[in-house]
Protein backbone atom coordinates (compact mmCIF):
# COMPACT_ATOMS: atom_id res chain seq x y z
CA UNK A 1 0.00 0.00 0.00
CA UNK A 2 1.48 3.26 -0.80
CA UNK A 3 1.72 5.94 1.58
CA UNK A 4 -0.64 9.53 1.56
CA UNK A 5 0.41 12.46 3.47
CA UNK A 6 -1.39 15.81 4.43
CA UNK A 7 0.81 17.08 6.70
CA UNK A 8 3.76 19.78 6.62
CA UNK A 9 6.51 18.25 7.16
CA UNK A 10 9.27 20.59 9.14
CA UNK A 11 13.10 19.59 10.14
CA UNK A 12 12.78 17.15 13.52
CA UNK A 13 14.85 14.85 14.73
CA UNK A 14 13.04 11.99 12.81
CA UNK A 15 14.58 9.14 10.01
CA UNK A 16 12.19 6.72 8.30
CA UNK A 17 12.73 4.65 4.85
CA UNK A 18 9.70 3.83 2.83
CA UNK A 19 9.10 3.28 -0.71
CA UNK A 20 9.54 5.14 -4.68
CA UNK A 21 8.75 8.14 -12.37
CA UNK A 22 7.76 10.68 -14.45
CA UNK A 23 9.50 13.86 -16.41
CA UNK A 24 8.26 16.00 -18.83
CA UNK A 25 10.64 18.30 -21.65
CA UNK A 26 10.55 21.67 -22.76
CA UNK A 27 11.84 22.49 -26.12
CA UNK A 28 13.18 25.59 -26.29
CA UNK A 29 16.42 27.59 -27.12
CA UNK A 30 19.20 26.80 -25.05
CA UNK A 31 21.55 29.05 -23.27
CA UNK A 32 24.42 27.55 -21.42
CA UNK A 33 26.42 29.67 -18.90
CA UNK A 34 30.18 30.63 -20.50
CA UNK A 35 32.25 33.09 -18.06
CA UNK A 36 34.41 33.94 -20.90
CA UNK A 37 33.47 35.40 -23.90
CA UNK A 38 35.08 35.83 -27.37
CA UNK A 39 36.24 31.85 -27.85
CA UNK A 40 33.20 30.76 -29.64
CA UNK A 41 31.30 27.89 -28.51
CA UNK A 42 33.84 27.26 -25.99
CA UNK A 43 32.21 26.97 -22.28
CA UNK A 44 34.14 27.88 -19.89
CA UNK A 45 32.47 27.44 -15.76
CA UNK A 46 33.25 30.33 -13.51
CA UNK A 47 31.01 32.72 -11.42
CA UNK A 48 29.22 35.84 -11.99
CA UNK A 49 25.62 37.36 -12.23
CA UNK A 50 22.72 36.21 -14.32
CA UNK A 51 20.64 38.97 -15.12
CA UNK A 52 19.65 40.96 -18.29
CA UNK A 53 22.09 43.59 -18.08
CA UNK A 54 23.65 45.11 -21.18
CA UNK A 55 27.29 43.85 -21.63
CA UNK A 56 26.96 41.40 -19.76
CA UNK A 57 27.66 38.14 -22.15
CA UNK A 58 27.40 35.72 -19.70
CA UNK A 59 25.86 32.99 -21.38
CA UNK A 60 26.35 31.05 -25.04
CA UNK A 61 23.56 30.41 -27.44
CA UNK A 62 25.69 27.66 -29.13
CA UNK A 63 28.36 30.28 -31.49
CA UNK A 64 29.09 32.83 -29.36
CA UNK A 65 28.11 34.85 -26.22
CA UNK A 66 24.79 36.72 -25.57
CA UNK A 67 22.67 38.61 -22.81
CA UNK A 68 20.76 36.46 -21.42
CA UNK A 69 17.07 37.49 -22.67
CA UNK A 70 13.73 37.40 -21.42
CA UNK A 71 10.53 39.53 -22.02
CA UNK A 72 9.36 39.11 -18.09
CA UNK A 73 10.29 37.56 -14.85
CA UNK A 74 7.89 35.04 -14.62
CA UNK A 75 7.71 33.59 -18.28
CA UNK A 76 10.89 32.05 -19.57
CA UNK A 77 12.24 32.09 -23.78
CA UNK A 78 15.49 29.91 -23.21
CA UNK A 79 16.47 26.64 -21.24
CA UNK A 80 19.56 27.51 -19.01
CA UNK A 81 21.81 24.95 -18.65
CA UNK A 82 25.17 24.90 -16.36
CA UNK A 83 28.56 23.08 -17.93
CA UNK A 84 31.96 23.25 -18.34
CA UNK A 85 34.52 22.02 -16.02
CA UNK A 86 33.78 20.61 -12.67
CA UNK A 87 34.26 22.27 -9.42
CA UNK A 88 34.31 21.80 -5.82
CA UNK A 89 30.66 22.36 -4.31
CA UNK A 90 29.41 25.32 -4.40
CA UNK A 91 32.61 26.59 -6.01
CA UNK A 92 30.77 28.72 -9.14
CA UNK A 93 28.46 31.59 -7.66
CA UNK A 94 25.63 32.45 -9.95
CA UNK A 95 24.18 35.70 -8.55
CA UNK A 96 20.44 36.39 -9.88
CA UNK A 97 19.56 39.76 -10.36
CA UNK A 98 16.24 40.02 -9.24
CA UNK A 99 13.86 38.21 -11.12
CA UNK A 100 15.02 35.92 -13.84
CA UNK A 101 12.78 33.40 -15.98
CA UNK A 102 13.90 30.54 -17.74
CA UNK A 103 12.08 27.21 -19.56
CA UNK A 104 14.20 24.88 -17.02
CA UNK A 105 17.31 24.42 -15.52
CA UNK A 106 20.43 21.51 -16.32
CA UNK A 107 23.56 20.91 -14.34
CA UNK A 108 25.78 19.14 -16.43
CA UNK A 109 28.50 19.71 -14.25
CA UNK A 110 29.57 20.05 -10.68
CA UNK A 111 30.10 22.95 -8.61
CA UNK A 112 27.33 25.54 -9.47
CA UNK A 113 25.41 27.51 -6.49
CA UNK A 114 22.48 29.37 -7.19
CA UNK A 115 21.41 32.33 -5.11
CA UNK A 116 19.68 35.48 -4.70
CA UNK A 117 16.81 36.87 -6.64
CA UNK A 118 14.00 34.27 -7.74
CA UNK A 119 13.99 32.22 -10.59
CA UNK A 120 10.88 31.25 -12.11
CA UNK A 121 10.75 28.14 -14.39
CA UNK A 122 7.79 28.45 -16.43
CA UNK A 123 7.55 27.78 -20.58
CA UNK A 124 3.96 29.16 -20.02
CA UNK A 125 1.84 30.87 -17.55
CA UNK A 126 0.19 27.94 -16.74
CA UNK A 127 3.14 25.30 -17.24
CA UNK A 128 6.18 24.34 -15.44
CA UNK A 129 9.92 23.60 -16.07
CA UNK A 130 12.27 21.31 -14.76
CA UNK A 131 15.27 20.74 -12.88
CA UNK A 132 17.62 17.96 -14.21
CA UNK A 133 21.67 17.25 -12.64
CA UNK A 134 22.82 14.68 -14.31
CA UNK A 135 25.09 11.80 -12.98
CA UNK A 136 27.73 12.24 -10.72
CA UNK A 137 27.65 15.89 -10.71
CA UNK A 138 26.43 18.44 -7.62
CA UNK A 139 24.19 21.44 -7.94
CA UNK A 140 22.91 23.54 -5.30
CA UNK A 141 19.61 25.95 -6.00
CA UNK A 142 19.92 28.87 -2.75
CA UNK A 143 17.16 30.98 -4.93
CA UNK A 144 13.54 31.48 -4.33
CA UNK A 145 11.87 28.83 -7.07
CA UNK A 146 8.54 30.17 -8.94
CA UNK A 147 6.32 27.82 -10.56
CA UNK A 148 2.47 28.28 -11.97
CA UNK A 149 0.16 27.33 -9.46
CA UNK A 150 -0.60 23.85 -9.58
CA UNK A 151 0.88 22.60 -12.46
CA UNK A 152 3.30 19.17 -12.33
CA UNK A 153 7.07 20.02 -12.79
CA UNK A 154 10.07 17.30 -12.09
CA UNK A 155 13.53 17.26 -10.19
CA UNK A 156 15.30 14.84 -11.48
CA UNK A 157 18.74 13.83 -9.08
CA UNK A 158 20.15 11.37 -11.59
CA UNK A 159 22.28 8.14 -10.08
CA UNK A 160 25.34 9.59 -7.82
CA UNK A 161 24.08 13.35 -7.94
CA UNK A 162 23.09 15.62 -5.60
CA UNK A 163 20.58 18.46 -5.69
CA UNK A 164 20.70 20.88 -2.72
CA UNK A 165 17.64 22.77 -2.43
CA UNK A 166 17.78 26.04 0.08
CA UNK A 167 15.67 28.80 -1.35
CA UNK A 168 11.98 27.53 -0.77
CA UNK A 169 9.53 27.26 -4.33
CA UNK A 170 6.15 28.33 -4.84
CA UNK A 171 3.21 25.99 -4.95
CA UNK A 172 3.80 23.21 -7.25
CA UNK A 173 2.90 19.45 -8.27
CA UNK A 174 7.06 18.68 -7.37
CA UNK A 175 7.91 14.97 -8.37
CA UNK A 176 11.81 13.87 -7.26
CA UNK A 177 13.29 11.23 -9.21
CA UNK A 178 15.88 9.92 -10.14
CA UNK A 179 18.56 7.65 -8.54
CA UNK A 180 20.84 10.53 -7.05
CA UNK A 181 20.04 12.62 -3.76
CA UNK A 182 18.25 15.51 -3.14
CA UNK A 183 18.67 17.99 0.21
CA UNK A 184 16.49 19.91 1.43
CA UNK A 185 17.85 22.66 3.58
CA UNK A 186 16.25 25.68 4.01
CA UNK A 187 13.27 27.16 2.45
CA UNK A 188 9.49 26.67 2.46
CA UNK A 189 8.40 24.26 -0.62
CA UNK A 190 4.73 24.14 -1.10
CA UNK A 191 3.03 21.13 -2.61
CA UNK A 192 -0.39 19.31 -3.22
CA UNK A 193 -0.12 16.25 -5.52
CA UNK A 194 3.35 14.75 -6.01
CA UNK A 195 5.75 12.11 -5.34
CA UNK A 196 9.12 11.66 -3.67
CA UNK A 197 10.80 8.94 -5.63
CA UNK A 198 14.59 10.07 -5.44
CA UNK A 199 16.75 7.36 -3.96
CA UNK A 200 17.42 9.60 -1.43
CA UNK A 201 15.78 12.81 0.36
CA UNK A 202 17.19 14.28 3.26
CA UNK A 203 15.56 17.13 4.98
CA UNK A 204 17.99 18.66 7.50
CA UNK A 205 15.95 22.45 7.43
CA UNK A 206 13.02 24.47 5.67
CA UNK A 207 10.07 23.37 5.52
CA UNK A 208 8.00 20.59 3.30
CA UNK A 209 3.84 21.55 3.12
CA UNK A 210 2.12 18.79 1.75
CA UNK A 211 -1.44 20.53 1.61
CA UNK A 212 -3.92 17.89 -0.45
CA UNK A 213 -7.02 19.16 -1.73
CA UNK A 214 -10.43 17.20 -0.74
CA UNK A 215 -10.95 13.97 -2.80
CA UNK A 216 -7.28 13.98 -4.10
CA UNK A 217 -5.06 10.69 -3.97
CA UNK A 218 -2.22 12.36 -2.50
CA UNK A 219 1.37 13.07 -1.75
CA UNK A 220 3.88 9.70 -1.78
CA UNK A 221 6.74 8.62 -0.93
CA UNK A 222 7.45 5.31 -3.17
CA UNK A 223 5.68 3.69 -6.14
CA UNK A 224 4.52 0.67 -7.59
CA UNK A 225 7.65 0.11 -8.76
CA UNK A 226 9.18 -0.40 -5.81
CA UNK A 227 12.31 2.15 -5.46
CA UNK A 228 13.15 1.57 -1.91
CA UNK A 229 13.27 5.64 -0.97
CA UNK A 230 15.34 6.68 2.00
CA UNK A 231 13.56 9.56 3.55
CA UNK A 232 15.24 11.71 6.44
CA UNK A 233 14.71 14.71 8.61
CA UNK A 234 17.08 15.59 11.33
Amino acid sequence: MKPKFALSLTALAASATILATSSTSVNAATYTWDSASGDGATITSGTGAWNTTAGNTIWNDGSSNVIWAQTSGTVGLHDAVFAGTDGTDNQYVITLGGAMAANSLTFNNSGYQLTSGTISLRPTTTTNGNITVAAGKTATINSNIGFSNNAATTFTSNAGSTLNLGGGASNSQYRFVGAGTVNMTAGTYIANVGRVNVASFNQTGGTFNMNLPAGNDGYFIGDAAGRSVNYTMS
